[in-house]
């Protein structure tokens, strides 16, 4: 009997999620990251003060205090497998995001069967400027998760989010990175673009 959830409870866990990350992004992200407040709650907890002193300003989501957002595409779920070869040498470590506007969110959950390090980020397209976002990095050298995470995440820009990995072994490893929700599979980099250097 397989233990992987139904597709109902799956498409469950997805709306709780964007409800969830909806909320946060409301009432937490959008004070505190851009300055805007739509509830008051950044101004009373002093989180707006932080948004305030961002050197480059990313538009906010078009429905910041929605609770549900209409798509226009089904969910869809998918799992990404990455070979990482031996750490330190050609190939020990890549990138892979997937396409998403504002607003648009999935759950995911990464495990590795060594340790990685990694930077889950998102970036627009470099035209006319390039914007980057870092959301979360672990590191093992600090104590960090190293084999695995998850969580959910909602898009505060349009552009690539995804996952840098960088293997710390002196083995191949293997990363799983499994997602559902809200995007688009697209190849990255864009054709004629060249990654940011880490």
């Amino acid at each position: 009997m397989s233990d992987a959830p139904s597709r109902k409870r799956l498409l469950g866990w997805t709306l709780a999620a964007l409800a969830g990350a909806s909320l946060v992004t409301t009432f937490v992200v959008l004070p505190a990251e851009y300055g805007v407040d739509p509830t008051g709650f950044g101004r009373l907890t002093g989180l707006t003060r932080m948004g305030a002193s961002r050197e480059v300003a990313v538009a906010p989501p078009k429905r910041a205090g929605a609770v549900t957002i209409d798509a226009a595409r089904p969910w869809r779920s998918d799992t990404l497998t990455i070979r990482l070869e031996t750490g330190g040498q050609e190939g020990s470590d890549t990138e892979r995001k997937v396409w998403m506007v504002p607003g648009q969110a999935f759950v995911y959950a990464w495990t590795s069967d060594g340790e990685v390090y990694s930077d889950f980020h998102g970036e627009t397209l470099p035209s006319p400027r390039i914007q980057v976002m870092t959301y979360r990095t672990t590191d093992p050298l600090k104590g960090e998760p190293a084999r695995g995470l998850s969580g959910a995440f909602t898009a505060p820009m349009e552009g690539f989010h995804g996952w840098y990995f960088r293997n710390l072994e002196g083995r191949p490893v293997t990363v799983t990175v499994r997602l559902a929700g809200f995007y688009e599979l697209r190849p990255y980099p864009p054709p004629g673009v060249t990654p940011k250097g880490h």
